[in-house]
């Protein structure tokens, strides 16, 4: 009796530990796949279950996971099915979902109902291995069918595209690849960028000014928000927003200090930033990635051990028209912290 546990590995050796005789055979023919070499390998035992689905035709309830009898049982001797299933393209990407802002359009969906393709346990060429998918191609269309702007991403099922003109109405276009091809596009038309007042780089400015002003609370270089705002050209924007924040960030400081850290090299720079109005024309939404490099310097020990951090964020910050800085709106799911320690949520 073999019985699996879970998702236990079992190969053709261990099989044969309980049986006479086990045996593959197999013959090409039309419409069928020639298999017999891959189930002779896995019979050997050079070949775990990656790539074939056994399967036994008398399986019975046992008293922990699936009994499979022998074939040296009195009766009811198991047999091996091997399934195969031939990879093909991905599907349609599901839930599409386009942000038009000024000059681009921020784009999301989700992984395909089908993605054709299972990868082995070991494999290397995605950040999610065994879902098949090793890119996205997002782009925009415009209505003569020419492509302007197109991006891949292989970690992330967002994208921004930029350089679009306002005013002007698209298709956009998500198209999910995996080692056999490329499959059919989801799509959204009508998707047309839309100026902000005033142009987005005041917004995104006002954005990295903030961030950063942040980073000199943390680190000491001040102790108050009005002065690490002092020299900034939109402070106005932020002074109450970052009023919010400054307990926490001064905080942060603190407590380094306490325990003989300190922070050195501490700033952000923004990229992939899109400003959209809203709806109703009262508020500019800021989408933007923040990519925060830092150094602990750590002396508690009596020497001097520095150690790089990062922290990267992709958040949503909004504002009224007339140039007051809001509360910052962080978009669930956008938050992507990839190493160090990340800034206490808005």
């Amino acid at each position: 009796m073999i019985t699996e546990r879970g998702r236990t590995r079992t190969d053709g050796k261990s099989l044969a530990a309980v049986s006479t005789t086990l045996t593959a055979s197999g013959a090409e023919s039309a419409g069928t796949y020639d298999i017999t070499t891959l189930v002779a390998e896995w019979a050997n035992g050079d070949v775990a279950d990656d790539g074939i689905l056994l399967s036994a035709s008398d399986e019975t309830t046992a008293t922990s996971g699936v009994g499979y009898a022998g074939p040296t049982a009195a009766s009811g001797a198991a047999s091996i099915k091997v399934t195969y299933t031939p990879p093909a393209v991905p599907s349609v990407p599901t839930s599409l979902t386009t942000t038009a802002g000024d000059g681009g359009v921020l784009v999301a969906w989700a992984e395909p109902a089908s993605t054709g393709y299972v990868e082995g346990e070991n494999a290397t060429d995605n950040d999610d291995p065994g879902d098949g998918i090793s890119s996205y191609t997002v782009s925009a269309v415009n209505a003569a069918g020419s492509t302007v702007a197109t991006t891949t991403t292989s970690t992330t099922t967002e994208a921004l595209l930029t350089g679009l003109t306002d005013g002007t109405s698209y298709t956009v276009k998500v198209t999910a690849t995996n080692p056999v091809g490329t499959g059919p596009a989801a799509s959204a038309t009508g998707v047309s960028p839309e100026a902000v007042p005033g142009g987005p780089t005041q917004y995104v400015q006002a954005v990295s000014q903030m961030l950063n002003a942040r980073d000199g609370l943390e680190k000491g270089t001040y102790s108050t928000s009005t002065a690490a705002l002092a020299s900034d050209s939109y402070s106005n924007y932020v002074s109450t927003w970052l009023g919010y924040e400054s307990a926490a960030d001064v905080g942060v400081h603190t407590a380094e200090s306490a325990n003989s850290e300190s922070e050195t090299s501490d700033t952000t720079t923004l990229s992939n930033s899109l400003a959209a109005l809203s709806a109703d024309g009262s508020t500019v939404t800021v989408y933007t990635t923040a990519d925060e490099t830092f150094t602990t310097v750590d002396t508690k020990n009596g020497t001097t051990d520095t150690t790089p951090g990062e922290a990267v964020d992709q958040d949503a910050y909004s504002f009224s028209v007339t140039g007051t800085g809001s509360r910052s709106s962080r978009r669930t799911g956008r938050s992507r912290p990839t190493a160090g320690r990340s800034r206490p949520n808005p």
